[in-house]
């Protein structure tokens, strides 16, 4: 379940949001080698941002995802960073800042539940089959 949090200076150069957070859902996906139906990516505009002693365009990420701890991974998510936020924001490799998180089943939830319980559920109803 990788996630995705953008936060930048930079308005997107493009005017449209959604092509920003499609690409970087698409990317999530590739690089951890997930469904994009669980990829979640956000981008919020922040205009008090400091990077290196400038205001000049920059973005501070986080990613987190279950079970992704291959460097491998991590690395081709920066690489494929470097891209998006320099066609979208205009924003050089030198200005951003990206922190990868690898998080455990029990530490991320959803419908109600947590994943190391919903993972447990599909096993079993898998099993029963």
């Amino acid at each position: 379940m990788p996630l995705l949090s953008v936060t930048s200076n930079a308005k997107i150069q493009s005017g449209n949001e959604a092509e920003l957070l499609k690409a970087l859902s698409k990317l999530l996906s590739d690089a951890y080698g997930k469904p994009e139906a669980v990829c979640a990516a956000s981008f919020t505009f922040n205009p008090n941002m400091i990077f290196g002693g400038t205001q000049d365009p920059t973005a501070l990420l986080a990613a987190d995802c279950i079970g992704a701890d291959i460097e491998d991974q991590h690395e081709a998510l920066s690489k494929g960073l470097e891209g998006l936020l320099k066609e979208f924001l205009g924003i050089e490799g030198n200005r951003y800042y990206v922190q990868v998180a690898t998080l455990t089943a029990d530490k991320i939830g959803s419908q109600g539940s947590l994943f190391n319980k919903i993972f447990a559920a599909r096993a079993a109803a898998e099993a029963q089959k």
